[in-house]
């Protein structure tokens, strides 16, 4: 499923920060699996996830419950252009914040610079 192949992504990105060979067995893992395993991971660690646009909850509460609560100042980072996540997932999180568009001018602007 996808929330197993983002599972995996997140497995794999966080040997490779920490310099860990990834398990072999890593591709018969299921859900639950996965998700100790991220929480084993970063038990002991300071850490700071970013999830960029998010379209569905079901994600964000995968998500969440792989990530250990250790008190050691870890954050996470989540976008959406969904309302109804921000909302959900601000809750939890304790911040929300609302960003307005660009100004037209402003965005093509940013827009021409990054591309040409």
């Amino acid at each position: 499923s996808k929330i197993e192949e983002l599972l995996k992504d997140l497995v794999q990105q966080l040997h490779i920060l920490i310099g860990k060979p990834v398990p072999e067995a890593i591709g018969m893992m299921k859900s639950d699996q996965l998700k100790q395993l991220i929480k084993n991971l970063l038990q002991r660690s300071r850490y700071l996830i970013v999830l960029d646009d998010v379209w569905y909850v079901t994600l964000w509460n995968v998500v969440k419950f792989a990530l250990p609560n250790n008190n050691l100042g870890s954050r996470v980072i989540l976008t959406t252009r969904k309302t109804n996540i921000a909302s959900y997932s601000g809750a939890e999180l304790g911040k929300d914040f609302h960003l307005e568009l660009l100004p037209l001018q402003e965005a093509r602007y940013l827009f021409y610079r990054k591309t040409f």
